[in-house]
């Protein structure tokens, strides 16, 4: 893992994710990216062209530079405030607006990962649009580690891979372990079954299978039974002292889709974890 992508609104939760970030770089010696979004409007403008005033230049022109000369001096700030970390920080301004941008941005920098502070709130509009870290998923194309607001530090020592009985690509097992390796941390593999009629034998042979086939070595199989899938994974969390949640979902399909958006927001609200979102589509 060498570059990390930290989306920033100047916020509070923004620099929660940053802070976060900043811990996982100094394992991996990667790079941050922190990259601020917003949506351009009006005419084309380049940003790193002349902010002056010209005659002839449009309102909206000119209220666009000064957006821009606010928001590189308030990214400065953030640099020189962490530069004693020994993280190389790049400040990026995309003027595409977070969707669109999210995907330019990883492709260009080829992003490993995007790490990212969320309130775990679901506003009208996230409701129907989804919120940041639901496109982050979807449109990043790699592993997205999403930190709860006011959640307490927590040292990655425990990890727990969640498993939907589907078939999952090799890739994105090996980016969770990968991950999990690199802080030396204990990989919890667990299904959440919903069938009190399913024996639980059976399903820790299948987790056992899926295991081995992905070469999860010195990996603990839990399987546990709750009617919703969100809770039942935020419990299971707590009971194992787990502090590193991964969301798997083969994201190739609106089914899939549809698991891995509601069921990121609903252990979001539930769980005291950190939560990564890996989607089936980072190799593409």
């Amino acid at each position: 893992m060498k570059r990390i992508l930290v989306p920033t609104n100047f916020t509070k939760i923004s620099r929660i994710g940053l802070e976060a970030a900043l811990r996982v770089a100094k394992k991996h010696n990667a790079e941050l990216y922190l990259v601020h979004f917003f949506q351009a409007s009006g005419d084309s403008f380049s940003v790193s062209g002349d902010t002056s005033i010209h005659q002839g230049v449009s309102e909206s022109d000119l209220f666009k530079a000064e957006l821009i000369r606010a928001s590189n001096k308030r990214m400065n700030r953030i640099v020189d405030e962490y530069a004693s970390e020994g993280v190389r920080i790049i400040p990026l301004l995309n003027e595409n607006g977070f969707r669109a941008g999210i995907e330019h941005i990883c492709e260009r920098y080829e992003i490993d990962m995007i790490v990212m502070g969320s309130s775990a709130e679901r506003t009208f509009v996230e409701k129907f649009k989804g919120n940041h870290a639901e496109r982050a998923v979807e449109y990043g194309h790699c592993p997205v580690l999403i930190v709860k607001e006011n959640l307490p530090e927590k040292k990655f020592q425990r990890i727990m891979l969640t498993y939907d009985l589907k078939n999952h690509d090799k890739e994105v097992i090996h980016k969770a372990k990968e991950f999990a390796d690199s802080f030396g941390m204990e990989i919890y593999l667990i299904h959440i079954y919903d069938d009190p009629a399913k024996s639980e034998k059976e399903m820790e042979a299948r987790l056992k299978s899926f295991a081995d086939e992905h070469e999860l070595t010195n990996c603990r199989i839990v399987s546990y039974y709750h009617k919703d899938t969100a809770k039942g994974i935020a419990l299971a969390a707590k009971e194992l002292q787990i502090d590193t949640i991964v969301l798997l979902s083969n994201h190739h399909n609106y089914l899939s889709r549809f698991f891995l958006s509601t069921t990121t927001e609903e252990v979001l609200e539930d769980a005291n974890q950190y939560i990564m979102a890996v989607p089936n589509v980072i190799h593409e």
